[in-house]
């Protein structure tokens, strides 16, 4: 009977998750949404860098003194995902190390690297091209609006007023999240739209897990807006398989959006468009490929007008093919030794143009997810055409 009621003494509180310190600057996002949603706060999140001038001096002068910590924590709760050079060096631990690393310290450098990437990805998501870089977050971690510090800020108070000048706004943000939590079915989805049409476009990423509930929600696309989030989904897997460098899996989740039925011509047309676009940009061979999609992409709308666009797209990509196979009647077949030499006299000229300007002009910067995906813009996210 002892031992029972101790095992049930430990299975009551041994699983308890451990408070999180709030007094403090906390150097994980997920944590400060935890706790922001625990004691009821808002987020200050902060982006720094010990290298970039700045943020070192703005934590010695301000924000890691004992008067801000007191005054702040009462009201936000704070977290830093710092950006330093030691930083990097720490999760590359693996690679660079010349000595043999202990179990101890092999798993030091992964968790280094996943927390890395985990940041490096809350940046992309915030297109923090810079730092320091300064946010307010709801509760919930969904984006507010940016502060603009200037350098030389030395008092708490000067802090807080320049929030103060955003505060109607902050609420007004905060009134739309309040709204989709208090409602059900298809007001919940417009009131999710809501959300995200009121998000500054280069920070949908962090709204998409409500875009994510639109489908069910309004299963027969009252809204007119299922699409789009769809769309801005598509646009969020995308980014994260560009993380990866994995430039197939990014056009695969255009490609796979596009089937789906709720989509209309026009969007369709967009997921096609931007799946033959992405292969294209990230250097892919296979001309293929690059074809079908841009040809499902025309087919989608032929009367629209990017079809003309597109439609050249597609000669571009059909030119690709016919030199591809020019060059290989130029192979010599080595039987004896198994493979094939390919004479670079006979590759002709440009044969990366189809990669260099496949859409050439105001769509090339319009279009799909760069390579530093943190600066994507609205054109996915916000479901507008993408040929522009």
């Amino acid at each position: 009977m002892a031992l029972a009621c101790s095992t049930f003494f430990f299975l009551a509180t041994g699983c308890k998750t451990a408070k999180i310190d709030t007094s403090s600057w906390i150097a994980n996002l997920d944590d400060g949404i935890k706790a922001a949603q625990n004691e009821n706060k808002r987020i200050i999140l902060f982006f720094s860098a010990d290298e970039d001038g700045t943020s070192r001096a703005l934590k010695d002068t301000l924000l890691e003194t004992a008067d801000f910590l007191a005054a702040e924590t009462e009201r936000y709760v704070l977290v830093n995902l710092d950006f330093s050079a030691s930083r990097y060096e720490a999760a590359m631990a693996l690679y660079t190390t010349e000595t043999e690393l202990t179990k101890a310290e092999e798993q030091q450098a992964r968790d280094a690297q996943e927390s890395l990437t985990r940041d490096m990805k809350t940046a992309m998501y915030l297109a923090a091209n810079e730092s320091p870089s300064f946010y307010v977050l709801t509760k919930d971690g969904y984006p507010a609006c940016q502060l603009q510090l200037p350098e030389d800020i030395a008092e708490a108070a000067d802090f807080d007023a320049i929030i103060a000048e955003q505060e109607e706004s902050i609420a007004d943000y905060e009134a739309l999240i309040a709204a989709v939590n208090s409602s059900n079915g298809v007001e919940k989805a417009r009131a999710i739209d809501n959300v995200f049409e009121s998000t500054t476009a280069e920070w949908r990423y962090m709204v998409l897990p409500l875009s994510a509930q639109l489908e069910k929600l309004d299963p027969k696309n009252e809204t007119g807006a299922v699409g789009k989030h769809l769309l801005a989904l598509a646009n969020g897997n995308a980014s994260d398989a560009f993380l990866q460098q994995d430039i197939q899996g990014a056009a695969s989740a255009f490609a796979t959006v596009a089937e789906n039925s709720v989509l209309t011509a026009d969007e369709k047309q967009e997921a096609y468009y931007t799946a033959a676009y992405l292969l294209a940009q990230g250097g892919s061979t296979d001309y293929a490929a690059i074809r079908t999609f841009a040809q499902k992409s025309y087919d989608a709308a032929p009367t629209s007008e990017h079809a003309d666009m597109i439609q050249a797209f597609i000669g571009q990509v059909e030119a690709q093919i016919d030199a591809v196979e020019q060059m290989q009647k130029d192979v010599d077949i080595t039987a004896d030794e198994g493979y094939t030499t390919i004479h670079p006299e006979a590759a002709p000229d440009g044969t990366t143009a189809l990669t260099d300007s496949a859409l050439s002009g105001d769509h090339a910067a319009d279009t799909a997810v760069p390579a530093d995906a943190a600066s994507s813009d609205d054109r996915t996210a916000s479901g507008s055409d993408s040929a522009e």
